[in-house]
């Protein structure tokens, strides 16, 4: 047989060798292959070249590689061999027969979203967008600010929906969009897990102070990671994108969708009205219409969506107003690294376009903490003021640093059951005050030689002190003072395999390391003509009767061995016995 002659299933059970316990557990978790009756590397190939899989996959399949794959692109295409949807002919790959006419029935042609656009203006949802990539500066700071636990979720983790749902408090925005919100960074890979609590990773941080176009052009990507045919299709029948503009199929075969990682127990439902949120959120909609930067997106030109919005964002500023009651205000968006400095040293109070910052002794603090001194303090104010440091701002700052770290608070717990702290005050005044103050009563202070123990946590204890007005702050056993929200950064994330998954993919790779690829043929044929012989129908089988003569005969095995078949002949009413090294194909 040459490889156009191959059966489809053979063809792919000869891509299935090469790859290793990896490559078959992101394969199972592409093709959302339940690993129960895969036997061997036969049953999974059979398996992947079936109807109702392809079709799964295929409705399951993120946008950006399903319009590739109809546009004819080089990346989904790779995409496609990887989740064997395409395998090698020759020197290239070509999707297989099944997943072409299936692609054919599913989307039939690539839609036309440019006839959706509200506004031809290049303005249209700039807003929205630049808003969006500020948010996500946000979300990823608040990472930093308090501990976020992490739970476990089939297929992966996710963001607890009370966490969610705290986190939209404090970002003053719909819990289900900021559940979104969380799901593309960690799509993105910006934050991830780390001892169960969710930190950004290092390129979380360097997102941080990437131009505004290029953190939305990210989440975007996220976004339309997230996307598949349902959704398409739900988008054209809520942001004005009706049938008429592209010809997504309108009654999808039965899918269900298995569960994957995400970050938020608020799950949006595959429908209309949630997409169009996030659109909106995005600026890829605006009022129930479909943005040209949204039909650019959708049209998989990210990067001519992106120089667009570029254009038309509000311009950065780069100088703030110092005002004397000791707040910061900027007259309009700051580049991410100055807004990322300004929260070194004051607190957001409020994000607008013209957004609200205040510097405060425990924000001076928590910026020496973090290592930096009064010089790097009054230079960075000094450069970004448009108006000079106000008095009382620079009485703060020499106060604040004068006075920094004459409270000593120290960690004391045994083990995760018994939390404990110590307080020590380097001024004696101090620590009579310490030992009096009333209105720490709560943390039950009591005398212990030269400092003050309590059993409640070191933070709440700090927490508590800067609250009051107390020049705190943390140190470790060595006494060096720690930032009150110390800087840890998460390794990238990866999913592992389930225990069923994982064992099945190191099955599947030890069966594909030590079989032998001249099997293959035979093995193929012998279960074809094994499934006839249950079944009792007749199959054509041609085989070589000389050099280049083929004979086809209809025949019913009647017993399959490893070198030949035993079959009655339906045409000739005869019994035949046949090698299998002769039988060149096989058909229904």
């Amino acid at each position: 047989m040459t490889a156009g002659q191959l059966p489809d299933s053979l063809r792919i059970l000869t891509a299935l060798r090469p790859l290793d316990e990896a490559g078959f557990a992101s394969l199972l978790a592409g093709r959302r292959v339940a690993s129960r009756g895969i036997g061997d590397l036969l049953d999974l190939a059979e398996l992947l070249d079936s109807p109702r899989n392809v079709t799964d996959t295929l409705i399951g399949l993120d946008w950006p590689t399903l319009r590739g794959l109809r546009a004819g692109t080089e990346d989904a295409l790779t995409r496609a061999t990887e989740l064997m949807l395409a395998v090698p002919n020759g020197g290239d790959a070509e999707l297989l027969p099944i997943v072409q006419s299936t692609l054919d029935a599913l989307l039939p042609v690539l839609p036309d979203f440019d006839a959706a656009v509200g506004s031809e203006s290049t303005t249209a949802g700039a807003t929205a967008a630049h808003a969006s990539a500020v948010l996500a500066n946000d979300a990823l700071w608040l990472l930093d600010e308090a501990p976020r636990a992490v739970r476990a979720a089939r297929g992966g983790v996710r963001m607890s929906g009370v966490e969610v749902r705290r986190l939209a408090i404090e970002l003053d925005q719909d819990a289900a969009l900021i559940g979104s919100m969380y799901r593309w960074l960690l799509r993105a890979g910006l934050m991830a897990p780390l001892d169960e609590v969710w930190h950004p990773t290092a390129a979380g941080r360097a997102f941080i102070n990437l131009p505004a176009s290029q953190r939305w052009s990210v989440l975007i990507r996220a976004w339309l990671s997230e996307l598949n045919l349902s959704d398409i299709r739900a988008l054209q029948q809520h942001v004005g994108a009706g049938d008429d503009s592209g010809a997504v199929v309108t009654d999808l075969p039965a899918f269900e969708d298995e569960p994957t990682s995400a970050t938020s127990a608020i799950t949006l439902p595959g429908d209309g009205d949630a997409r169009a949120l996030e659109a909106e959120l995005l600026g890829l909609a605006e009022r129930g219409q479909l943005t040209a930067a949204g039909a650019l997106v959708l049209a998989g030109k990210v990067d001519e969506a992106e120089a667009a919005v570029a254009e038309a964002f509000p311009r950065e500023v780069e100088q703030v107003y110092l005002q004397p009651d000791q707040t910061i205000i900027a007259p309009g968006p700051l580049p991410g690294d100055l807004d990322a400095g300004l929260r070194r040293i004051s607190t957001l109070e409020r994000r607008a376009l013209a957004s609200e910052y205040r510097i405060t002794a425990a924000s001076i603090a928590h910026a020496l903490g973090e290592g930096m001194n009064e010089a790097e303090i009054r230079g960075f104010l000094e450069r970004i003021s448009l108006t000079g440091i106000p008095q009382p701002i620079d009485y703060l700052v020499s106060n604040t640093v004068e006075r920094f770290g004459l409270v000593r608070v120290r960690d004391r717990s045994r083990g995760a059951a018994r939390a404990g702290s110590s307080v020590r005050a380097l001024d004696p005044k101090l620590f009579d005050a310490l030992r009096v103050d009333a209105s720490l009563r709560a943390l039950g202070l009591r005398p212990a030689g030269e400092v003050l123990e309590s059993t409640v946590s070191a933070h709440t204890v700090l927490v508590t002190l800067l609250d009051a007005r107390y020049p705190a702050v943390a140190e470790d056993e060595l006494g060096n003072a720690l930032p009150l929200h110390p800087l840890i950064t998460a390794p990238s994330y990866e999913a592992e395999p389930g225990p069923t998954a994982a064992k099945a993919a190191a099955d599947l790779a030890t069966l594909a390391a030590e079989s032998d690829v001249s099997d293959d043929h035979s093995t193929w044929l012998r279960r074809r003509l094994e499934l006839a012989r249950r079944a009792k129908t007749a199959i054509a089988v041609t085989v070589r009767v000389g050099e280049n003569e083929t004979q086809t005969l209809r025949l019913v095995p009647t017993a399959v061995s490893p070198q030949r078949v035993r079959a009655r002949d339906e045409d000739a009413e005869v019994e035949r016995t046949l090698p299998l090294a002769s039988i060149v194909s096989l058909d229904d």
